[in-house]
C-alpha cells in the first residue's frame, strides 16, 4: 500500500482481511464488531488497524503485516518447531497476557472487551516475533464498572469448541491435535487439566522444550550458585567469630547467629546457619530453599562450602524464634494470631504443589523453627529434613528415620509408616496451643512426667475445661469469640484421623476470621476508652463536687452512644 500523503513513495506492506458476504449476515456483523474495536483501541499487542473499505458488497479491513505469520502455523509444523525457543515461547505468552490484561482492565473509557475466541491461530507474529492478538469478529465490548463489566450474558455460544474456557498448556502441540481428540473429542483443554489435578504435566510436554528448558534451567541454576557463593572469612567476619553473643538458637544440626554482612559498600543484617552435623541436612535445607520462594518461608540469601565448613546465609530475622516469646505478656493476642496465619499461609504454599513444583512436606514444624523479622513477620527455617513428593501423593518412610521433634510428631506418622501433608499440620495444630497456653510443646508436669501437649490439651478440651491452660498474660485480652473460632480450628488440626483435620487453606480462612473478631474488638474497646477518658476529664473539671459537674458536657458525650461487644449502638 502507498500512502496517499506521502510525497516519498515509500510502499509499505500491509495484511488485507475480505470480509465474504453470508446470507446469515454474520460476516457484516463480524466486520462491525471487528471495526468497533481496532478503531477505539491500541496496544503493541493487539493488531494494529491501518485502514477501511466499503464498496458495494465489498467490505475490507486493512491491518499492519505481521510478518511472521500466525502462531499455530510454528506449532503445528515439525519444520518449523525447532524455530521456536523456549524463551521466545514464554515471551509471547507474555505478550498475549499483557494484550488480554489490556483488554479486560485497562480501558481509558472504562469498557471491557471480550475477545471470545482466543487461539493460536489469532495470535500474529510480528518481525521481532512479538505477539499480537487479532480477529476481534466474535469480540463483545461492555461497559461498567469491572464488577459490573465482568460478565455478559449471549444468545449464542461463540468462537473454537477447543478453546473454550481452556487451561492455557505449555506444549507444542495445536488444542485439537489428533493425539489430543483421540483422546477427549474436547481436545487439549480436560487433558491438561486432569494431568494438572495428578501432578503429572510434565507427562504432555513437549520433549524438545523440556531438554531445552532443563539446559536453561542448569545454566541459571549455575549462574545463581555463583552469585549466592559466600567467603567463609566473610561470614566469619559478620558474626564476629561465631561468638556467644551473636548465637540466637542452639539447634540439633545447627547453630543460628545473627550477623551483618558487607554487600556493595553497605551493611546486610542476615541470620547465619552453621551446620554442627556436617553431613546431615545442608543439602536438602539449600535444596529447598534455592528452589521455593515465598514470603512467609526464610529467603536464601547465599551459602559456603569451604573445608569441613557448611553454612547458609538467611534473610535478617533478628527477634530469633517463636519459642523465645510463648510466655512473653507484652506477646499480645493479636500479635500472635497474626504470627500463626504467616505460618500457615507459608504451609499452605509449601503444600500447593504448583505446575513444576512439588509437594514439599517440612517434617518438622516446630516454634523454634519460626523466626521472626524486626517487624513480627514470621518465616518457617529448618528444611533439614524436608521431602518433596508429586501432589497428592503420600510418603513412605523407614522407621529408623523418624527423627521429628518430641511432642510435634503426628501419631500415624509413627503408626502407619506414611507422612503427608496432614502430619505437618498436626504439628502446626501443636505450635497453634503452645501460642494459646504460652508454653512449649514438652511439660515438666508435678509427677515429673514429661507428656506431650497435645495430650496435655486434649484432656482439657474433652472436659471443657481449656480455657484453664490459656496463658495468663494474655487471657483477659481475648475475645471469646477469637478465642470459639481459634481452639476449635487449633484442634481439628490435631484430630486422630488424618482425613478430618483441616488443609492450609482452611486453617488460613479459620484464623483470619479470629483476627478479624479480635481486631474489631480493640477497635470498639478503644472507642470505648475514649468515651471514659471523656466523662473522667469532666469530673476531673469539677474536684469540688460532683453536683457541680457540667452535666450537660456529660450528656452529649453520652448520648453519642457506646458500643457493645455485638457490634450494637446503644443510644441515649
Amino acid at each position: 500500500m502507498k500512502s496517499k500523503c506521502d510525497s516519498s513513495k515509500i510502499l509499505y506492506t500491509v495484511a488485507i482481511k475480505r470480509i465474504l458476504s453470508r446470507e446469515d449476515n454474520q460476516g457484516k456483523e463480524g466486520f462491525l464488531a471487528e471495526l468497533d474495536v481496532l478503531r477505539k483501541y491500541e496496544h503493541p499487542n493487539i493488531v494494529c488497524l491501518l485502514g477501511v473499505c466499503v464498496e458495494g458488497r465489498e467490505m475490507l479491513l486493512l491491518y499492519e503485516h505481521a510478518s511472521n505469520g500466525s502462531l499455530d502455523e510454528y506449532l503445528g509444523s515439525t519444520d518449523k518447531l525447532i524455530s521456536l525457543t523456549w524463551a521466545q515461547r514464554l515471551e509471547m505468552c507474555i505478550d498475549i497476557a499483557h494484550g488480554l490484561n489490556y483488554l479486560h482492565t485497562n480501558m481509558k473509557d472504562k469498557s471491557r472487551i471480550t475477545h471470545r475466541d482466543i487461539k493460536s491461530a489469532n495470535i500474529l507474529l510480528g518481525k521481532n516475533w512479538e505477539a499480537k492478538i487479532a480477529d476481534f469478529g466474535l469480540s463483545k465490548v461492555h461497559s461498567g464498572n469491572l464488577e459490573e463489566a465482568s460478565t455478559i450474558n449471549t444468545k449464542t455460544i461463540a468462537g473454537t469448541e477447543v478453546y473454550l474456557d481452556p487451561e492455557y498448556a505449555r506444549t507444542g502441540k495445536l488444542a485439537y491435535d489428533k493425539t489430543y481428540m483421540e483422546e477427549n473429542d474436547k481436545g487439549l483443554a480436560p487433558i491438561a487439566q486432569r494431568h494438572f489435578e495428578k501432578g503429572t504435566i510434565k507427562e504432555i510436554l513437549d520433549p524438545n522444550m523440556m531438554d531445552e528448558a532443563s539446559e536453561l534451567g542448569l545454566t541459571l541454576k549455575e549462574i545463581r550458585m555463583k552469585t549466592l557463593k559466600i567467603s567463609f572469612e566473610h561470614i566469619k567476619l559478620g558474626v564476629e567469630n561465631f561468638s556467644d553473643d551473636k548465637c540466637i538458637i542452639r539447634g540439633v544440626y545447627g547453630l543460628l547467629y545473627k550477623g551483618t554482612l558487607q554487600d556493595n559498600n553497605r551493611h546486610k543484617k542476615v541470620v547465619v546457619k552453621r551446620f554442627t552435623c556436617k553431613e546431615y541436612g545442608f543439602l536438602k535445607e539449600f535444596e529447598v530453599l534455592f528452589k521455593y520462594k515465598q514470603e512467609n518461608i526464610i529467603g536464601l540469601v547465599g551459602y559456603c562450602i569451604e573445608n569441613e565448613e557448611k553454612i547458609i546465609v538467611y534473610e535478617n530475622a533478628s527477634k530469633g524464634s517463636l519459642s523465645m516469646y510463648l510466655n512473653d505478656p507484652s506477646f499480645s493476642w493479636t500479635k500472635r494470631l497474626k504470627i500463626c496465619i504467616d505460618i500457615v499461609k507459608g504451609l499452605k504454599f509449601l503444600h500447593g504443589g504448583d505446575v513444576g513444583q512439588d509437594v514439599v512436606i517440612h517434617r518438622d514444624i516446630k516454634s523454634s523453627n519460626i523466626l521472626l523479622t524486626d517487624d513480627w513477620k514470621a518465616k518457617i527455617c529448618g528444611f533439614d529434613l524436608a521431602l518433596t513428593c508429586p501432589t497428592n501423593k503420600e510418603i513412605e518412610y523407614d522407621i529408623n528415620d523418624v527423627v521429628v521433634s518430641a511432642g510435634y510428631c503426628d501419631p500415624l506418622y509413627l503408626e502407619t509408616h506414611l507422612l503427608t501433608k496432614e502430619s505437618d499440620i498436626y504439628s502446626f495444630g501443636v505450635i497453634l496451643f503452645e501460642i494459646l497456653c504460652g508454653r512449649s510443646a514438652c511439660l515438666d508436669d508435678v509427677k515429673g512426667h514429661n507428656p506431650f501437649i497435645d495430650d496435655f490439651v486434649k484432656n482439657h478440651f474433652q472436659a471443657a475445661r481449656l480455657e484453664e491452660i490459656v496463658f495468663e498474660g494474655i487471657k483477659k485480652h481475648i475475645l471469646l469469640k477469637s478465642f470459639a473460632v481459634f481452639q476449635r480450628i487449633a484442634f481439628l488440626c490435631l484430630h486422630q484421623k488424618r482425613e478430618e483435620r483441616p488443609t492450609a487453606s482452611d486453617v488460613v480462612e479459620q484464623l483470619q476470621k479470629a483476627l478479624e473478631f479480635q481486631e474489631a474488638y480493640e477497635i470498639r474497646k478503644a472507642k470505648l476508652d475514649r468515651t471514659y477518658e471523656d466523662i473522667l476529664h469532666e469530673f476531673s473539671r469539677s474536684p469540688e463536687s460532683y453536683s457541680t459537674m457540667r452535666k450537660k458536657d456529660i450528656y452529649n458525650i453520652l448520648s453519642k452512644g457506646i458500643l457493645f461487644e455485638d457490634d450494637k449502638l446503644f443510644k441515649f
